[in-house]
């Protein structure tokens, strides 16, 4: 309130011609260089109570129970039960590989030879 009071004093003296159009100019250079320091503890402010909101809540987060549960566990039989043993290392597939995905540009032709030169 005190900082809009005193600029609006020095504009109307400015103006009266009491004081001089730069001591108008560098009362608006302080108040620009006033202005960020003041935007960025409005920002801290923001801040600090976005935080403490998250912190107040944090507890009631961490005691909810969780609305999705495992299910019980079983009894998985062993590879060797369920498929009679293991693969043999000799076995190979029936199917052939697959080709790569991205085989790349083709290759480039050489350029003939250009003709020679006759005057």
């Amino acid at each position: 309130m005190r900082l809009a009071t005193e600029a609006r004093a020095r504009l109307r003296a400015s103006v009266r011609g009491a004081r001089g159009f730069g001591q108008l100019l560098a009362f608006a250079a302080f108040l620009s260089c006033l202005y960020p320091p003041v935007r960025a503890l409005g920002r801290l402010g923001l801040t600090v109570s976005a935080a403490t909101a998250g912190a107040e809540r944090l507890p009631e987060i961490l005691d909810a129970r969780p609305a999705v549960t495992d299910p019980p566990a079983r009894t998985v039989p062993s590879y060797r039960r369920a498929r009679g043993g293991p693969p043999s290392r000799r076995s190979r597939s029936a199917t052939p590989p697959l080709p790569p995905r991205n085989p790349g540009p083709p290759p480039r032709t050489p350029r003939p030879a250009p003709p020679p030169w006759t005057p």
